[in-house]
């Protein structure tokens, strides 16, 4: 599926998609007409694997944002990359012209910097979190990063990723929530071959992001479907983004509500970085 540029639309439900989780959630759209056509959205009540996000480094932010405005939900992110950015996600508020007050304190971060920590979070602290918080989403970066380590013992290492990772499926299908595994390192593939199995085996759905040019994106699912995505230069508008109902200020409580079916977010069509 080849596509000459991409704009940003408000997501909305994707036809034909049944939903997984609770009747009122519907699943996280990115906005992004050719990516949600292939990926039909990440569902409710599903992990999904995201591998390769260093070449989109906007992508999860995005989503991020996203689920606050279009779905009124609360975000946990739990960090074990140290990669966690508040400025990326003001950023994307800018773009999306809404308050960055208005969203970043509905995104509950959580950083680990130990694989006993990042097990502790996702064990015990996780299911009070989402008692607390009432998220729709959950997203944890660079989930196997820090068992990585050489004070912790292989087999140690495999017993307390795959039991983090049971605990995080057996919310996530619990609670209905939208739960996202993001690695956005770049990393040598020998490094990330040591808990590919696990991280395969708790995700229900994998999409891998790969490189094909300096503007285009290859996306490839699990059962090996593969689509093509094409970021427009920077600056350059599209007719899309001319379609626009009406135009909000940071005054206004929720952009998303009273836009027509379709219309698109006010802003410059989406790039990789």
């Amino acid at each position: 599926m080849e596509t000459d540029r991409e704009t940003i639309t408000v997501p909305r439900d994707h036809p034909g998609v049944p939903h997984l989780g609770p009747p009122s959630r519907r699943r996280l759209l990115t906005g992004i007409k050719s990516m949600d056509r292939f990926l039909g959205g990440f569902a409710p009540g599903q992990v999904t694997l995201l591998r390769g996000l260093h070449h989109a480094p906007t992508l999860l932010p995005r989503l991020l944002v996203l689920a606050v405005l279009d779905r009124g939900e609360d975000v946990v992110l739990v960090d074990g990359g140290n990669v966690a950015d508040p400025f990326s996600l003001s950023a994307i508020c800018r773009r999306l012209r809404v308050r960055p007050r208005d969203v970043l304190p509905r995104v509950h971060i959580a950083r680990a910097f130990t694989s006993f920590q990042m097990s502790s979070i996702l064990e015990d602290a996780l299911p009070a979190a989402v008692e607390e918080h009432s998220p729709g989403v959950l997203a944890i970066t660079c989930v196997d990063e820090l068992y990585h380590d050489d004070n912790v013992g292989r087999d140690q290492a495999t017993v307390l990723l795959g039991r983090a990772l049971d605990r995080v499926r057996e919310v996530t299908e619990r609670e209905g929530l939208v739960t996202l595994l993001a690695d956005l390192r770049l990393r040598p593939r020998k490094s990330m071959d040591r808990f590919s199995a696990l991280l395969d085996a708790r995700a229900h759905e994998a999409v891998t992001l790969e490189r094909r040019s300096r503007r285009s994106l290859r996306l490839r699912r699990r059962d090996g479907r593969t689509a093509v995505l094409a970021s427009p230069p920077p600056g350059q508008l599209s007719l899309d983004e001319f379609e626009v109902t009406g135009i909000w200020n940071g005054g206004t409580p929720s952009p998303l509500e009273g836009m027509e079916e379709g219309a698109s977010v006010p802003t410059r069509g989406w790039r990789f970085g």
